[in-house]
């Protein structure tokens, strides 16, 4: 081997080498930059993280503060009888108030399964007077339609049978299964449809729910339970569609005041 062919191949050894390093440290630095922008993204992610949860611990401590200082919801309520759907003597010593909504699940739950014993036990024997009043609420798009519907049933005494027919089809209270209804239980469909598309009541079901807004009645059924007056009662408030025992206990505690 000469001289000269030695030396050429130290060189290309040499420039190999000098190539390899800079590949290297090439790759080293690109290794490091993406290290970095990796920390800096995990970083990132991970104040977004603790950020979200100091508003979620945020939000808890607001709504808890806001519990803490929302009054309680009244044992009592008072209501209006005058002029309302009743069923029972006048004369009965308690009178019960319900605030219902015909799309409402548990006001179907109460009728079904609680307000015949509670007719049966204290309507029918003259102890109470049940009266309706109509909370249909804003996002069951047809009650308030049924409860016009129930009030031009109640011009031809078949309030109680229609009610019925509505808690037992919530999912069918269009305004022709409505005029459906009154032809099935033989109503004059002439004098029905007249006044179910005259909304003659409007005023009076807005009047009861602005009594339900003022004590504070939000949900469907509640009741009011007390003293039988010329007008406006007062008494228990009970809410929800509970079961019988705790309606003749309010009921019978009212009963046995002298």
């Amino acid at each position: 081997m000469t001289f000269r062919y030695t030396l050429f191949l130290l060189l290309c050894v040499a420039l190999s080498v000098t190539a390899t390093l800079v590949i290297d440290r090439y790759l080293i630095q690109q290794a490091s930059e993406e290290s970095n922008a990796l920390s800096k993204q995990q970083g990132a992610q991970i104040l977004k993280q603790l950020t979200e949860i100091r508003l979620s611990l945020q939000r808890v401590e607001t709504n808890q503060a806001a519990k803490n200082h929302r009054p309680a919801v009244p044992k009592t309520a008072s209501a209006p009888t005058r002029g309302r759907v009743a069923l029972g003597s006048d004369d009965a010593v308690i009178t019960v108030v319900e605030f219902t909504d015909y799309q409402c699940p548990f006001c179907n739950r109460f009728a079904t399964n609680t307000f015949n014993k509670l007719k049966k036990a204290y309507i029918d024997t003259g102890k109470v007077r049940w009266v309706v009043l109509d909370m249909p609420l804003g996002f069951h798009k047809d009650a308030a339609t049924a409860s016009q519907a129930a009030r031009c049933a109640e011009e031809q005494g078949r309030f109680w049978e229609y009610r019925k027919l509505l808690y037992s089809n919530q999912d069918k209270l269009s305004p022709e299964h409505l005029q459906g209804y009154a032809q099935q239980l033989g109503l004059d469909k002439e004098t029905f449809n007249i006044c179910f598309n005259s909304n003659k009541y409007d005023k009076q079901i807005k009047a009861d729910m602005d009594t339900a807004n003022q004590q504070q009645i939000s949900g469907t059924p509640t009741f009011v339970i007390g003293r039988t007056t010329d007008d406006i009662i007062s008494g228990t408030r009970v809410i929800g569609a509970q079961p019988y025992r705790v309606f003749s206990t309010a009921i019978d505690k009212q009963l046995a005041v002298k």
